[in-house]
């Protein structure tokens, strides 16, 4: 028979993820303008990068859609939050990608600040590690909320105890351990921290 009427159709490609630049994870004491950087990604039209004092992201610092892969953060005021996590996606052709990894940075503390107690967190945490997937190293941020007895622990996907990464005497704050896994098979593993009855856990990725 005779070829049907041609249709012609358009292929969408989905942004890639962005990988967040500076400030580096865990950063601490940063004054001024805070500069953003993040990589650029095939794809994309724009970025919207998100900024909260919270590492749930429940309440927003900043919830801006950029052009460019920077942004120049205003300087800190006294009584401002000392911790914040930011996290970064890109969109195109109206598709969003995935959120980046979350990273953490504190500022520094300045002479008028007060109630400086009132900014510690409030929850115990576990954030995501970066990088990952890692090979060999990956740092893992977490955060207490008071001081006491925690631990960090490392466990197979199966379950099976592995490794304490940490045990102790905390105060409240964020912290951050590096974890070398050289001596580990690729896979995957759990990460878990704990505070007396409270449990978080994360997932990490080993790709040698």
């Amino acid at each position: 028979g005779v070829w049907s009427t041609p249709y012609s159709f358009n292929v969408v490609v989905s942004p890639g993820i962005p990988s967040l630049v500076s400030p580096a994870n865990a950063a601490s004491g940063l004054t001024g303008m805070v500069q953003f950087e993040w990589s650029s990604t095939a794809n994309t039209d724009s970025y919207l990068l998100q900024i909260s004092d919270v590492i749930t992201f429940a309440s927003l610092r900043l919830n801006m859609t950029l052009s460019s892969n920077t942004f120049l953060y205003p300087t800190f005021q006294a009584g401002d939050p000392l911790t914040y996590y930011w996290r970064v996606r890109s969109n195109g052709s109206g598709i969003n990608s995935d959120w980046s990894v979350v990273r953490f940075f504190t500022r520094a503390k300045l002479t008028a600040d007060l109630g400086e107690d009132d900014h510690l967190p409030k929850t115990l945490a576990l954030l995501p590690n970066y990088p990952n997937p890692f090979n060999p190293t990956t740092q893992i941020p977490y955060q207490i909320p008071a001081a006491g007895e925690v631990s960090l622990q490392l466990y197979a996907m199966d379950g099976r105890w592995l490794q304490t990464l940490k045990s102790g005497y905390l105060s409240a704050g964020v912290y951050t351990y590096t974890l070398d896994a050289s001596k580990l098979s690729s896979g995957r593993y759990f990460v878990v921290l704990q505070q007396g009855n409270e449990r978080r856990s994360i997932q990490i990725s080993l790709v040698k």
